[in-house]
This record gives structure tokens, sequence and C-alpha cells, in this order.
């Protein structure tokens, strides 16, 4: 099995998400990510972004989300990673309700 590239490059990433999370304040909360593989057996980066509840509500909810995306995909370049960016959202709301580890 060939490991991507990103695995190698976790720090760098580590600094594109840390950036992420301070540029697109203040309708980010906070960014947390990994690298694994999918359930197809492909290697991916899952991204969880926390948005503030007023990014959240629905007027808004497509922009930013769209912002987000565009911001990740070309910041991270995830092709030229070797991963599959899989990029979720939840509002802070949600995620005082349903707390995961994954998302805190």
């Amino acid at each position: 099995m060939t490991l991507p590239l990103a695995i190698s490059r976790q720090k760098e990433i580590a600094q594109i998400i840390s950036d992420a999370e301070a540029e697109l304040r203040p309708n980010v909360e906070r960014i947390r990510w990994e690298i694994g593989q999918d359930w197809t057996g492909d290697w991916a980066i899952f991204v969880r972004v926390v948005l503030s509840n007023a990014a959240s509500r629905p007027r808004r909810l497509g922009q930013i989300t769209h912002q987000i995306r565009t911001y990740l995909r070309e910041k991270l370049r995830a092709d030229d990673l070797g991963v599959i960016p899989y990029v979720n959202f939840r509002s802070q709301a949600e995620t005082e309700d349903m707390p995961e580890k994954a998302w805190m």
C-alpha cells in the first residue's frame, strides 16, 4: 500500500488549517482534521468545520460554506497531497448539543 504525500506533510497541513481558522473568523469557530482512509479504502483528509451560530443561519449558510470550501481547496491542494477532501460543517450550537471528541 502506498501512503499519500499528505502523511509526510502533516505539519504543513496543520499550519494551513490554523491559518484558515484565523482568516475565516468570525464565521469559523474551529477546524479539526485527520488523514485516513474513506469507506472505499481511498486516502482522504476529513475536515470538520464548526461554524459560528451567525454563519449557520439559512440566509448565509450556502455562501459561507462555499467560501470555506473554496479557501480550503485552494490552500490544501488535496489532489497534490494524494488525498480526497471531505469537508463537513456543524454550527457551534449543534456541536454543543451533540458533543463528539472529533469536533471539539
